[in-house]
């Protein structure tokens, strides 16, 4: 019998998502909404894009590249920095609009936010690279064990037939003999009706 969902509604019509399975536009939306929370945070803490934004880009990051298959998880490996860059701004120039402040000073302090997440985003960066190969290299291993198991049916399911024609041939019988024309079953010969 079939597997039945549990659920109801919308719930049981869906169907099951495996970790590891996601397209990597997935991936990518995961990275660019944790740095956008980060910057929230870093926003509702009253304080400079840094620490706060960095940790959520590497959380995004690690979260984004083991969700997506494992052959698109190399498309994360570009996103963490442009994703640090544009939240570090956005929280940088909203946390700072109060101020009254020139554009030099909106500049050097652009300078600053960006260098407070520089080592994120090379953390990020290098964790999106590190995943992916580790990913891509567990599902290549997969693909090879699965070639070989598969191979190995094909040669077992040969080996069957021969065995088969030499029990055949032991007994003193062919196939020929043992199968119903109309059939193809073994056994007796039944009457058309």
């Amino acid at each position: 019998m079939g597997e039945r969902s549990v659920g109801t509604g919308s719930e049981a019509a869906r169907p099951r998502v495996r970790w590891g399975s996601s397209p990597g536009s997935l991936g990518i939306a995961v990275v660019i909404t944790a740095a956008l929370t980060g910057a929230i945070v870093s926003l509702l803490s009253r304080t400079d894009p840094g620490v706060a934004l960095g940790a959520f880009v590497i959380a995004g990051t690690l979260a984004g590249a083991t969700i997506v298959r494992a052959t698109r998880a190399y498309l994360l490996i570009p996103v963490p920095a442009p994703a640090y860059v544009v939240a570090a701004v956005v929280a940088g120039l909203v946390h700072d609009r109060a101020a009254d402040t020139s554009r030099t000073a909106v500049a050097l302090n652009g300078v600053r936010w960006l260098a407070a997440g520089f080592v994120a985003m090379a953390v990020a960066t290098v964790l999106a690279a590190v995943v992916a190969a580790i990913r891509w290299a567990m599902w290549r291993s997969a693909q090879t064990r699965s070639a070989q198991t598969l191979s190995a049916r094909e040669g077992s399911a040969g080996t069957a037939d021969a065995s088969d024609a030499a029990h055949q041939a032991a007994i003193g019988t062919t196939r020929e003999e043992t199968e119903t024309p109309l059939t193809g079953s073994r056994g007796s010969e039944q009457p058309l009706s």
